[in-house]
Protein backbone atom coordinates (compact mmCIF):
# COMPACT_ATOMS: atom_id res chain seq x y z
CA UNK A 1 0.00 0.00 0.00
CA UNK A 2 3.04 2.53 0.70
CA UNK A 3 3.29 2.83 -3.03
CA UNK A 4 0.09 5.15 -3.17
CA UNK A 5 -0.51 6.56 -0.02
CA UNK A 6 1.44 9.75 -0.96
CA UNK A 7 -1.50 10.43 -3.50
CA UNK A 8 -4.29 9.24 -0.87
CA UNK A 9 -5.07 10.41 2.40
CA UNK A 10 -5.98 7.38 5.44
CA UNK A 11 -7.71 8.29 8.26
CA UNK A 12 -10.22 6.62 11.21
CA UNK A 13 -13.47 8.58 12.06
CA UNK A 14 -16.14 6.20 14.47
CA UNK A 15 -13.69 3.21 14.10
CA UNK A 16 -13.69 2.87 10.43
CA UNK A 17 -11.28 3.20 8.14
CA UNK A 18 -11.76 6.01 5.64
CA UNK A 19 -9.73 6.12 2.23
CA UNK A 20 -9.41 10.08 0.75
CA UNK A 21 -8.10 10.56 -3.11
CA UNK A 22 -8.48 14.56 -4.11
CA UNK A 23 -10.05 14.75 -7.46
CA UNK A 24 -9.63 18.20 -8.55
CA UNK A 25 -11.40 20.13 -5.86
CA UNK A 26 -13.44 17.14 -4.59
CA UNK A 27 -12.36 14.48 -2.66
CA UNK A 28 -13.06 10.02 -3.83
CA UNK A 29 -14.34 8.89 0.24
CA UNK A 30 -13.92 5.15 0.54
CA UNK A 31 -15.78 3.80 3.68
CA UNK A 32 -14.34 0.75 5.24
CA UNK A 33 -16.87 -0.78 7.35
CA UNK A 34 -19.73 -0.74 4.82
CA UNK A 35 -17.33 -0.76 1.26
CA UNK A 36 -18.95 2.86 0.35
CA UNK A 37 -17.67 5.23 -2.14
CA UNK A 38 -19.25 9.07 -2.16
CA UNK A 39 -17.60 12.08 -3.87
CA UNK A 40 -18.15 14.78 -1.28
CA UNK A 41 -16.79 18.75 -1.39
CA UNK A 42 -13.71 20.03 0.33
CA UNK A 43 -15.44 21.46 3.41
CA UNK A 44 -17.49 17.88 4.22
CA UNK A 45 -13.79 16.51 3.76
CA UNK A 46 -12.26 19.46 6.21
CA UNK A 47 -14.54 18.44 8.80
CA UNK A 48 -14.59 14.79 8.44
CA UNK A 49 -10.06 15.05 9.29
CA UNK A 50 -10.75 17.36 12.25
CA UNK A 51 -13.40 14.64 13.15
CA UNK A 52 -10.66 11.79 13.00
CA UNK A 53 -8.72 14.25 15.52
CA UNK A 54 -10.76 14.01 17.79
CA UNK A 55 -11.31 17.64 18.32
CA UNK A 56 -14.16 19.17 19.83
CA UNK A 57 -17.51 19.76 17.90
CA UNK A 58 -17.24 23.33 18.70
CA UNK A 59 -13.51 24.06 18.03
CA UNK A 60 -14.39 22.18 14.69
CA UNK A 61 -17.52 24.51 14.12
CA UNK A 62 -15.06 27.51 14.58
CA UNK A 63 -12.53 26.70 12.64
CA UNK A 64 -15.39 26.53 9.69
CA UNK A 65 -16.46 29.93 11.07
CA UNK A 66 -13.06 31.37 10.04
CA UNK A 67 -12.63 28.66 7.09
CA UNK A 68 -15.49 29.98 5.20
CA UNK A 69 -16.66 32.87 6.53
CA UNK A 70 -19.91 31.85 7.82
CA UNK A 71 -21.79 32.24 11.59
CA UNK A 72 -21.00 29.56 14.21
CA UNK A 73 -24.25 28.79 14.15
CA UNK A 74 -24.71 27.84 10.74
CA UNK A 75 -21.18 25.99 11.21
CA UNK A 76 -22.05 24.23 14.19
CA UNK A 77 -25.53 22.89 12.04
CA UNK A 78 -23.18 21.92 9.17
CA UNK A 79 -20.84 19.48 11.86
CA UNK A 80 -23.75 18.01 12.98
CA UNK A 81 -25.21 17.62 9.54
CA UNK A 82 -21.74 15.54 9.39
CA UNK A 83 -21.79 13.44 12.25
CA UNK A 84 -25.31 12.54 11.73
CA UNK A 85 -24.79 11.13 8.07
CA UNK A 86 -21.59 9.77 8.78
CA UNK A 87 -22.73 7.66 11.71
CA UNK A 88 -25.42 6.46 9.50
CA UNK A 89 -22.89 5.31 6.30
CA UNK A 90 -20.47 4.15 8.50
CA UNK A 91 -22.70 1.40 10.38
CA UNK A 92 -24.73 0.56 7.18
CA UNK A 93 -24.84 -2.63 6.88
CA UNK A 94 -22.84 -4.32 3.79
CA UNK A 95 -24.92 -6.29 1.70
CA UNK A 96 -23.14 -7.84 -0.57
CA UNK A 97 -21.38 -10.30 1.27
CA UNK A 98 -22.05 -13.80 0.52
CA UNK A 99 -23.05 -16.07 3.32
CA UNK A 100 -21.09 -19.51 4.14
CA UNK A 101 -23.21 -21.65 4.07
CA UNK A 102 -23.53 -25.66 4.84
CA UNK A 103 -25.46 -28.17 2.43
CA UNK A 104 -25.94 -31.80 3.53
CA UNK A 105 -25.31 -33.86 0.15
CA UNK A 106 -27.99 -36.26 0.78
CA UNK A 107 -30.34 -33.31 1.30
CA UNK A 108 -29.92 -31.59 -1.56
CA UNK A 109 -32.83 -30.66 -4.32
CA UNK A 110 -33.10 -32.23 -7.42
CA UNK A 111 -31.06 -30.81 -10.51
CA UNK A 112 -32.84 -30.52 -13.58
CA UNK A 113 -30.32 -29.07 -15.94
CA UNK A 114 -26.54 -29.94 -16.32
CA UNK A 115 -24.57 -27.88 -18.67
CA UNK A 116 -20.69 -27.97 -19.69
CA UNK A 117 -19.17 -25.06 -21.21
CA UNK A 118 -15.62 -24.92 -23.20
CA UNK A 119 -13.42 -21.91 -22.16
CA UNK A 120 -10.23 -22.59 -24.01
CA UNK A 121 -8.70 -25.82 -22.73
CA UNK A 122 -10.68 -25.65 -19.70
CA UNK A 123 -14.10 -26.69 -19.10
CA UNK A 124 -17.23 -25.40 -16.54
CA UNK A 125 -20.08 -27.29 -15.91
CA UNK A 126 -23.33 -25.72 -14.23
CA UNK A 127 -25.83 -28.04 -12.88
CA UNK A 128 -28.89 -25.96 -12.06
CA UNK A 129 -32.02 -26.80 -9.81
CA UNK A 130 -34.30 -24.99 -12.13
CA UNK A 131 -34.71 -24.10 -15.72
CA UNK A 132 -34.90 -19.74 -14.94
CA UNK A 133 -31.56 -20.50 -12.70
CA UNK A 134 -30.49 -22.03 -15.58
CA UNK A 135 -31.27 -19.54 -18.24
CA UNK A 136 -29.37 -17.23 -15.92
CA UNK A 137 -26.04 -18.09 -17.23
CA UNK A 138 -27.00 -20.41 -20.65
CA UNK A 139 -28.11 -17.52 -22.50
CA UNK A 140 -24.80 -16.12 -22.49
CA UNK A 141 -22.24 -19.09 -22.97
CA UNK A 142 -24.92 -20.93 -24.96
CA UNK A 143 -22.35 -20.78 -27.47
CA UNK A 144 -19.43 -22.29 -25.89
CA UNK A 145 -21.31 -26.03 -24.74
CA UNK A 146 -19.81 -28.95 -25.56
CA UNK A 147 -20.64 -32.58 -24.87
CA UNK A 148 -16.55 -33.15 -23.55
CA UNK A 149 -15.47 -32.34 -19.78
CA UNK A 150 -11.56 -31.72 -20.16
CA UNK A 151 -9.46 -32.03 -17.23
CA UNK A 152 -9.08 -29.26 -15.99
CA UNK A 153 -12.88 -28.67 -15.02
CA UNK A 154 -14.96 -26.26 -12.16
CA UNK A 155 -18.19 -27.74 -11.69
CA UNK A 156 -21.02 -25.68 -9.36
CA UNK A 157 -23.94 -26.62 -8.29
CA UNK A 158 -26.85 -23.81 -7.83
CA UNK A 159 -30.08 -24.34 -6.12
CA UNK A 160 -32.68 -22.24 -3.87
CA UNK A 161 -32.83 -23.06 -0.49
CA UNK A 162 -34.28 -21.82 2.67
CA UNK A 163 -35.10 -18.85 0.21
CA UNK A 164 -31.39 -18.30 -0.42
CA UNK A 165 -29.68 -18.63 -4.00
CA UNK A 166 -26.83 -21.26 -3.27
CA UNK A 167 -23.52 -21.76 -4.76
CA UNK A 168 -21.83 -25.11 -3.98
CA UNK A 169 -18.63 -26.13 -5.52
CA UNK A 170 -17.13 -29.82 -5.62
CA UNK A 171 -14.47 -28.60 -3.55
CA UNK A 172 -16.28 -27.72 -0.71
CA UNK A 173 -16.49 -23.98 -1.29
CA UNK A 174 -20.40 -23.25 -0.29
CA UNK A 175 -22.21 -19.92 -0.23
CA UNK A 176 -25.51 -18.71 -0.44
CA UNK A 177 -26.88 -15.27 -1.43
CA UNK A 178 -30.49 -13.72 -0.62
CA UNK A 179 -32.87 -15.27 -3.32
CA UNK A 180 -34.04 -11.52 -4.09
CA UNK A 181 -30.12 -10.79 -4.70
CA UNK A 182 -29.86 -12.09 -8.51
CA UNK A 183 -26.93 -9.31 -9.39
CA UNK A 184 -24.63 -10.16 -6.60
CA UNK A 185 -25.72 -14.51 -6.94
CA UNK A 186 -24.90 -13.68 -11.07
CA UNK A 187 -21.98 -12.03 -10.41
CA UNK A 188 -20.31 -14.35 -7.54
CA UNK A 189 -20.85 -17.22 -10.26
CA UNK A 190 -19.08 -15.21 -13.07
CA UNK A 191 -16.21 -14.63 -10.79
CA UNK A 192 -15.79 -18.22 -10.00
CA UNK A 193 -15.47 -18.86 -13.72
CA UNK A 194 -13.16 -15.90 -14.00
CA UNK A 195 -10.93 -16.93 -11.63
CA UNK A 196 -10.64 -20.62 -12.91
CA UNK A 197 -9.88 -19.91 -16.34
CA UNK A 198 -7.12 -16.99 -15.33
CA UNK A 199 -6.36 -19.33 -12.25
CA UNK A 200 -7.02 -15.91 -10.09
CA UNK A 201 -8.26 -15.28 -7.27
CA UNK A 202 -10.68 -12.54 -5.83
CA UNK A 203 -7.19 -10.57 -4.71
CA UNK A 204 -6.15 -10.06 -7.80
CA UNK A 205 -9.36 -8.04 -9.52
CA UNK A 206 -9.57 -4.55 -8.94
CA UNK A 207 -13.62 -4.54 -10.08
CA UNK A 208 -15.95 -5.90 -12.22
CA UNK A 209 -18.10 -3.11 -14.40
CA UNK A 210 -21.55 -3.42 -15.53
CA UNK A 211 -20.08 -2.60 -19.30
CA UNK A 212 -19.35 -3.95 -22.93
CA UNK A 213 -15.62 -3.77 -23.90
CA UNK A 214 -13.36 -3.94 -27.02
CA UNK A 215 -9.35 -4.33 -27.95
CA UNK A 216 -7.02 -3.25 -30.27
CA UNK A 217 -4.96 -5.66 -29.53
CA UNK A 218 -3.02 -3.61 -27.63
CA UNK A 219 -5.59 -1.41 -25.37
CA UNK A 220 -9.30 -1.55 -24.32
CA UNK A 221 -12.27 0.76 -24.03
CA UNK A 222 -14.82 -0.19 -21.55
CA UNK A 223 -18.57 1.58 -22.47
CA UNK A 224 -20.64 1.57 -19.87
CA UNK A 225 -24.40 2.99 -18.88
CA UNK A 226 -27.63 2.28 -17.32
CA UNK A 227 -29.21 -1.03 -19.17
CA UNK A 228 -30.61 0.05 -22.49
CA UNK A 229 -28.13 2.64 -23.47
CA UNK A 230 -26.70 1.51 -26.25
CA UNK A 231 -23.16 -0.33 -24.76
CA UNK A 232 -24.01 -3.71 -26.53
CA UNK A 233 -24.59 -2.24 -29.60
CA UNK A 234 -21.79 -0.29 -29.43
CA UNK A 235 -19.64 -2.89 -28.55
CA UNK A 236 -21.62 -5.02 -31.81
CA UNK A 237 -20.74 -2.32 -34.34
CA UNK A 238 -17.25 -1.93 -33.24
CA UNK A 239 -16.87 -5.66 -33.59
CA UNK A 240 -18.13 -5.16 -36.90
CA UNK A 241 -15.50 -3.22 -38.07
CA UNK A 242 -12.73 -5.32 -36.76
CA UNK A 243 -12.16 -4.74 -33.22
CA UNK A 244 -12.18 -7.64 -31.04
CA UNK A 245 -15.30 -7.98 -28.80
CA UNK A 246 -13.39 -8.51 -24.68
CA UNK A 247 -17.18 -8.98 -23.12
CA UNK A 248 -20.82 -7.99 -22.97
CA UNK A 249 -22.04 -6.35 -19.75
CA UNK A 250 -19.67 -8.11 -17.06
CA UNK A 251 -16.06 -7.04 -17.64
CA UNK A 252 -13.17 -7.92 -14.85
CA UNK A 253 -10.45 -5.17 -14.27
CA UNK A 254 -7.34 -6.66 -12.69
CA UNK A 255 -4.97 -4.59 -10.83
CA UNK A 256 -2.78 -4.20 -13.54
CA UNK A 257 -5.88 -1.61 -15.20
CA UNK A 258 -5.90 -4.75 -17.82
CA UNK A 259 -9.61 -5.56 -18.53
CA UNK A 260 -9.79 -9.69 -19.63
CA UNK A 261 -11.57 -11.41 -22.43
CA UNK A 262 -14.57 -13.42 -21.20
CA UNK A 263 -16.50 -14.94 -23.96
CA UNK A 264 -20.33 -13.80 -23.71
CA UNK A 265 -22.49 -13.68 -26.16
CA UNK A 266 -23.89 -10.26 -26.83
CA UNK A 267 -27.92 -9.34 -25.99
CA UNK A 268 -29.19 -7.56 -28.80
CA UNK A 269 -32.70 -5.66 -27.73
CA UNK A 270 -35.32 -5.29 -29.96
CA UNK A 271 -34.71 -1.47 -30.51
CA UNK A 272 -31.06 -2.60 -31.75
CA UNK A 273 -31.85 -4.53 -34.58
CA UNK A 274 -32.45 -1.66 -37.27
CA UNK A 275 -28.58 -0.78 -36.18
CA UNK A 276 -27.40 -4.16 -36.29
CA UNK A 277 -28.89 -6.15 -39.14
CA UNK A 278 -27.23 -4.96 -41.75
CA UNK A 279 -23.78 -6.06 -39.60
CA UNK A 280 -25.35 -9.65 -38.88
CA UNK A 281 -28.15 -10.43 -40.90
CA UNK A 282 -28.15 -13.73 -39.34
CA UNK A 283 -30.73 -11.54 -36.42
CA UNK A 284 -33.79 -11.89 -38.47
CA UNK A 285 -34.15 -15.25 -38.51
CA UNK A 286 -32.59 -15.54 -34.59
CA UNK A 287 -35.26 -16.77 -32.37
CA UNK A 288 -36.39 -14.37 -29.46
CA UNK A 289 -36.23 -15.41 -25.39
CA UNK A 290 -36.73 -13.60 -22.63
CA UNK A 291 -33.09 -12.19 -21.33
CA UNK A 292 -32.15 -11.69 -17.43
CA UNK A 293 -33.18 -8.17 -17.79
CA UNK A 294 -36.56 -8.84 -18.12
CA UNK A 295 -36.92 -7.43 -22.15
CA UNK A 296 -37.21 -9.69 -25.23
CA UNK A 297 -33.31 -9.90 -26.41
CA UNK A 298 -31.35 -12.34 -29.10
CA UNK A 299 -27.80 -13.07 -28.50
CA UNK A 300 -24.77 -12.57 -30.89
CA UNK A 301 -21.95 -14.90 -30.56
CA UNK A 302 -18.51 -13.02 -30.40
CA UNK A 303 -16.46 -13.75 -33.34
CA UNK A 304 -13.26 -16.03 -32.93
CA UNK A 305 -10.35 -13.85 -30.82
CA UNK A 306 -7.46 -13.31 -33.02
CA UNK A 307 -5.68 -12.13 -30.60
CA UNK A 308 -2.94 -14.60 -28.28
CA UNK A 309 -2.94 -12.24 -25.34
CA UNK A 310 -5.95 -12.17 -23.12
CA UNK A 311 -5.75 -8.59 -21.55
CA UNK A 312 -5.47 -5.17 -22.60
CA UNK A 313 -5.10 -1.95 -20.36
CA UNK A 314 -7.90 0.34 -20.16
CA UNK A 315 -7.02 3.71 -22.06
CA UNK A 316 -10.60 5.15 -21.84
CA UNK A 317 -14.50 4.42 -19.67
CA UNK A 318 -17.17 5.72 -22.41
CA UNK A 319 -20.38 6.24 -20.84
CA UNK A 320 -22.61 5.98 -24.37
CA UNK A 321 -26.40 6.62 -25.04
CA UNK A 322 -27.71 5.93 -28.37
CA UNK A 323 -30.45 8.06 -29.33
CA UNK A 324 -31.99 8.08 -32.86
CA UNK A 325 -33.06 12.15 -32.45
CA UNK A 326 -29.24 12.88 -31.97
CA UNK A 327 -26.29 13.81 -33.51
CA UNK A 328 -23.09 11.88 -32.94
CA UNK A 329 -21.21 13.99 -30.39
CA UNK A 330 -18.37 12.50 -27.96
CA UNK A 331 -17.76 15.13 -24.94
CA UNK A 332 -14.80 14.65 -22.09
CA UNK A 333 -16.40 14.24 -19.13
CA UNK A 334 -14.49 15.90 -15.30
CA UNK A 335 -13.14 12.86 -13.59
CA UNK A 336 -15.16 13.94 -10.32
CA UNK A 337 -18.27 13.60 -12.51
CA UNK A 338 -17.57 10.57 -14.07
CA UNK A 339 -16.09 8.49 -11.11
CA UNK A 340 -20.00 9.33 -9.66
CA UNK A 341 -21.57 7.83 -12.31
CA UNK A 342 -19.46 4.48 -12.76
CA UNK A 343 -19.48 3.70 -9.35
CA UNK A 344 -23.33 3.17 -10.09
CA UNK A 345 -22.13 0.19 -12.69
CA UNK A 346 -19.06 -1.02 -10.39
CA UNK A 347 -18.08 -3.68 -8.13
CA UNK A 348 -14.69 -2.66 -6.34
CA UNK A 349 -13.43 -5.39 -4.74
CA UNK A 350 -12.86 -4.65 -0.60
CA UNK A 351 -9.04 -3.91 0.61
CA UNK A 352 -7.34 -0.68 1.32
CA UNK A 353 -4.87 -1.99 -1.90
CA UNK A 354 -7.12 -2.71 -4.31
CA UNK A 355 -9.70 0.71 -3.41
CA UNK A 356 -6.07 2.75 -3.50
CA UNK A 357 -5.48 1.10 -7.35
CA UNK A 358 -9.02 2.21 -8.11
CA UNK A 359 -8.85 5.72 -7.07
CA UNK A 360 -5.60 6.07 -8.88
CA UNK A 361 -7.26 4.31 -12.25
CA UNK A 362 -10.20 6.53 -12.13
CA UNK A 363 -7.83 9.50 -12.05
CA UNK A 364 -5.70 8.40 -14.54
CA UNK A 365 -8.12 7.01 -17.23
CA UNK A 366 -9.89 9.11 -19.46
CA UNK A 367 -13.59 9.54 -19.50
CA UNK A 368 -16.15 10.40 -22.31
CA UNK A 369 -19.76 10.43 -22.63
CA UNK A 370 -20.91 9.32 -26.74
CA UNK A 371 -23.82 10.69 -27.91
CA UNK A 372 -25.28 8.54 -30.91
CA UNK A 373 -27.29 7.97 -33.91
CA UNK A 374 -25.26 7.61 -37.13
CA UNK A 375 -23.29 4.04 -35.95
CA UNK A 376 -20.69 4.45 -39.01
CA UNK A 377 -19.69 8.14 -37.07
CA UNK A 378 -20.00 6.79 -33.87
CA UNK A 379 -17.17 3.47 -35.03
CA UNK A 380 -15.09 6.10 -36.72
CA UNK A 381 -15.39 8.91 -33.22
CA UNK A 382 -14.45 5.47 -30.56
CA UNK A 383 -11.74 4.37 -33.27
CA UNK A 384 -9.71 7.77 -32.36
CA UNK A 385 -9.91 7.17 -28.77
CA UNK A 386 -7.47 4.24 -29.49
CA UNK A 387 -3.84 6.12 -28.68
CA UNK A 388 -2.30 3.63 -31.28
CA UNK A 389 -4.22 4.89 -34.04
CA UNK A 390 -4.40 8.43 -33.65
Amino acid sequence: MSEFISHNEFFVYQNSCILSHSINEQFLLWIESSHRFLMVEEPIHFVLTQLSLELEWSEISRMCARRYELSITECAQFVQDIVTQFEHLINESVLFVAESAYFESEKLPAFEKSTTYQFGHKSVTITSQTERIHQLFHSLFSHLETTEVSKENLTMQLFLWDEKLCIRTLNGDEVSWSKDDIPHFKGDVMGRILNFIYEKSDNDWMMTLHSSGVTNGRESILFTAAAGSGKSTMAALLQANGYELLSDDFVAVDLDSKAYRFDMQISVKRGALDVLTPFYPELVDQQEELGNNGKMVRYLSPKQSKYSQSAFPVTAIVFVNYDSEKECELLNVPTEKAVKDLLAETFVYPSHDTVLRFMTFVQNVRFYALNYSDSQKAVAIVSNLFSNEK
